[in-house]
């Protein structure tokens, strides 16, 4: 007998799963040893069934035998800790309309903060969080917004990707005064609860440099720690789908003759592909002390649908803009606790052929804290690469 199997010699040696010795035995033998071999039945069963397909074992825990993939003198790995910590998160949707003189008027969302946790074990990690009535409380005077999110990405040693939706419903003007003229500063702002955006986004980027030093693990998440200052050059793409549409121009018609250009419009229909070439580095300070920051601006080739007030329509051939991500973060990585204000920044922007700039972007801000503990001495969680 073996943890999996039991060999019955009178059949000549025969072997079959032990769950099945056990669970034949809860059946046949007395109530106080049947409820114990149903829990052995239940946990062998369960042990057996927790071993990864032999095709992951690769993708997700890699070769154990050889080498790191990566410079250990600039690079430390957490991955024999687990990792559990306090989360808040807080995002933002930003539509922003300008002229060539620069004037400019910013509708963002006023979404509240996120709390919740975030783990780390082995090759899985994951984080969630949710408003909290009563504590996740936004500013009253920007109005309500309502939104979705749903987005998954990968985070290699050398490839970093992020695809997401998000769904808003509801803005506020960042410069009141000019989305209303008789506002005054601690009125409540003119929302606009009519404002609603839908845009789907997808970015990666790559790590060119071959020294493998660099850690966007450790930058990003704190899974890993840089131990020296690292950096590299990145070459990425990415791609914007956007539908932003409103029942009254986006520029109120009182404000529009401030604006060079036909800003009455209420319906905005735009698809982004862009190619990006950035840098990315982070400054260790007292070995565990981090400062990080990634700027990776591109350009893009756009075409645009707008709906002007009225019903007309004008559709824009396919033209040159901008896109740009910038990231940052600060914090404190250590063996045993860690902690890390993080952010990120995505723009995509281009002109009408009504002469206005038009430039949507998403802000994201996380900070967390957390604690690393020795890994669980479990062989479920040995037999899916959890646990060493």
């Amino acid at each position: 007998m073996d943890g999996l199997h039991q060999c019955d010699r009178s059949s000549g040696g025969t072997c079959y799963p032990v769950a099945l010795h056990y669970l034949s035995r809860a059946v046949t033998t007395p109530s106080p040893f049947r409820i114990l071999a149903l829990v052995v039945a239940l946990s062998s069963g369960l042990y057996g069934m927790a071993q990864l397909p032999a095709p992951l074992r690769p993708l997700l825990l890699g070769d154990t035998i050889a080498p790191p993939r990566y410079d250990t003198a600039y690079i430390h790995s957490h991955r024999s800790a687990f990792s559990i910590g306090y989360v808040s998160s807080v995002q933002n949707a930003v539509i922003s309309l300008s002229d060539s003189l620069g004037r400019e008027l910013d509708h963002s969302t006023n979404n509240p903060t996120q709390y919740g946790l975030g783990f780390s074990l082995g090759w899985l990690s994951g984080e969630f969080t949710f408003s909290i009535p009563g504590v996740s409380v936004a500013d009253p005077q920007k109005g309500e917004t309502d939104s979705r999110n749903y987005g998954l990405g990968i985070t290699g040693r050398r490839l970093i990707g992020r695809a997401f939706f998000n769904s808003s419903k509801g803005f506020f003007p960042e410069q009141a005064a000019i989305a209303d003229s008789t506002w005054q500063p601690g009125e409540p702002y003119p929302v606009r609860p009519d404002i609603q955006s839908n845009t789907f986004l997808a970015s990666a980027n790559y790590a060119i440099s071959h020294k493998r030093r660099f850690s966007f693990k450790a930058a990003l998440y704190q899974n890993e720690r840089q131990k020296r200052s690292a950096g590299t050059f990145l070459a990425g793409g990415t791609v914007w789908i956007n539908d932003i549409q409103s029942s009254e121009p986006f520029v109120p018609t009182a404000a529009s003759a401030n604006f060079v250009g036909n800003t009455a419009f209420d319906r905005i229909q735009r698809t982004v592909i862009g190619a990006t070439f950035g840098y990315t580095h982070t400054f260790v300070f007292f070995r565990k002390a981090f400062v990080t920051a990634t700027l990776v601006p591109g350009l893009s080739a756009q075409q645009q649908r707008i709906a002007l007030s009225g019903g007309a329509a004008d559709e824009s051939d396919w033209q040159v803009g901008g896109v740009a991500e910038f990231k940052f973060g600060v914090g404190y990585n250590g063996d045993r606790f860690y902690t890390a204000i993080t952010g990120a920044n995505y723009f995509s922007s281009g002109d009408t052929d009504e002469g206005v700039n038009i430039t949507t972007g998403f802000r994201f801000v996380r900070f967390t804290l957390g604690v690393r503990i020795k890994q669980p001495n479990s062989g479920f969680l040995r037999g899916l690469g959890l646990s060493n």
